[in-house]
């Protein structure tokens, strides 16, 4: 009878002592779910949050919009400047992503070649926009096939020549395009 009764005390302490546990489990974990992690304040304590760093995908808009804006500006004035030049090619690196990029040498191409045959037409903005769309995917090309490649620099060269470009034109733009596809597509090291 003494070894029932010191069995069920044991038994109902253990009992305790788990449901205490428990208990303190939970309690852990409801105040690690009010407790902010480190660095962020919770809403309404008085702080303020920092705010967050310009993302790549910010940066990306922000240098394609640079680039419709030499487009604008070469529309515009109707003229290209050697600065005009200068300033669209670099940023039309600053599009660029990942390694390799293109040369210095044939983004100049491509400014030499385009911008002028811009300056000559006043092609509507849209048309311009889709360039640009154009532009970013060869500048950012490294994963496309060789195929499409060919077929994005082809498409920007009959959305020049049916903006009213010259064929000589717009077929020496997707020449420079596919150079640069080329280059950026091009293993690293080689």
């Amino acid at each position: 009878m003494k070894c029932l009764f010191l069995v069920l005390t044991l038994v109902s302490a253990a009992g305790l002592s788990a449901h205490a546990q428990s208990q303190i489990v939970k309690e852990r974990a409801k105040g690690a779910a009010n407790t902010p992690a480190p660095g962020n304040s919770t809403p309404g304590a008085g702080t303020t949050r920092p705010l967050p760093k310009a993302t790549p995908a910010n940066a990306q808009q922000q240098h394609i919009a640079r680039l419709k804006a030499d487009l604008a500006d070469v529309r515009s004035s109707g003229n290209v400047t050697e600065q005009a030049k200068r300033q669209f090619a670099r940023n039309l690196m600053a599009v660029a992503q990942g390694t390799p990029r293109p040369s210095t040498n044939s983004l100049t191409a491509l400014a030499n070649s385009l911008l002028p045959a811009l300056a000559d037409r006043k092609i509507p903005v849209s048309a311009h926009d889709r360039l640009v769309e154009k532009l970013v995917v060869v500048m950012n090309s490294r994963g496309l096939s060789a195929a499409r490649a060919n077929e994005i620099t082809e498409e920007a060269r009959t959305a020049l020549a049916n903006s009213g470009v010259a064929a000589e034109a717009a077929a020496q733009v997707a020449t420079d395009l596919q150079t640069i596809a080329t280059e950026v597509r091009k293993p690293a090291g080689l």
